[in-house]
């Protein structure tokens, strides 16, 4: 059965929205895991002039185990995208990958958007600790941080909350368009013409 060619525009539409939508937030993964690297690796630009803007190697199996998830939460943030993008569907249900995204949003967003608050009622002299109860002092190593670390850590944390918005609107645009499935293979045709066996044909196929 054809589909009605009224619905083709509306449904090619969805598409490209969801072409797009997980474009973006698969390019904002792959930056978010390059950056990290390029910090872990010892690179400064983009953290500031504090003194210890990262954590250092774990000591503890209880870090390692964290650092594990981390990693994990990275290759999952680059892999949820390339899903959506993937016309053949994927092998995992789904409601998994919806869900999954939607955790993404729920996270980044709430990352993103704390550390900006929390910022924000520190930098207004409205308490010391923000939000979290920790001053600069504990948090960045310096009672009295350069305007490039703070700029630094506004950028980080808008970032995050950008993560959050793209993933929440691939995952919106998602559930909204039907994802394509595979063709169903074609029904062998029951009017099958048998060769007589003394033909070359049927021989050589004996």
């Amino acid at each position: 059965m054809e589909m009605n060619p009224r619905r083709r525009p509306l449904a090619t539409s969805s598409a490209v929205k969801l072409g797009r939508a997980a474009t973006w937030a698969f390019g904002w993964a792959v930056l978010f895991t390059v950056a990290h690297v390029y910090w872990y690796l010892g690179g400064r630009l983009g953290l500031g002039d504090a003194p210890d803007p990262l954590p250092g190697m774990p000591d503890t199996a209880l870090g390692w185990i964290f650092n594990g998830v981390v990693a994990a939460m990275f290759v999952t943030g680059m892999a949820l995208p390339l899903a959506m993008l993937r016309r053949d569907g994927t092998r995992l249900p789904r409601r998994l990958l919806l869900l999954l995204l939607w955790v993404g949003c729920v996270v980044l967003v709430l990352r993103g958007g704390s550390g900006l608050l929390d910022d924000l009622i520190r930098d207004l002299g409205v308490s010391e600790g923000g939000i979290t109860g920790l001053d600069y002092q504990a948090l960045l190593g310096q009672a009295h941080p350069s305007t490039y670390t703070l700029v630094s850590t506004v950028i980080i944390d808008t970032y995050f909350l950008v993560g959050g918005l793209l993933f929440g609107a691939l995952a919106r645009i998602a559930s909204r368009t039907q994802h394509p499935r595979r063709a169903p293979a074609a029904p062998r045709s029951t009017d099958t013409v048998f060769a007589d066996e003394s033909s070359p044909v049927a021989a050589a196929s004996l």
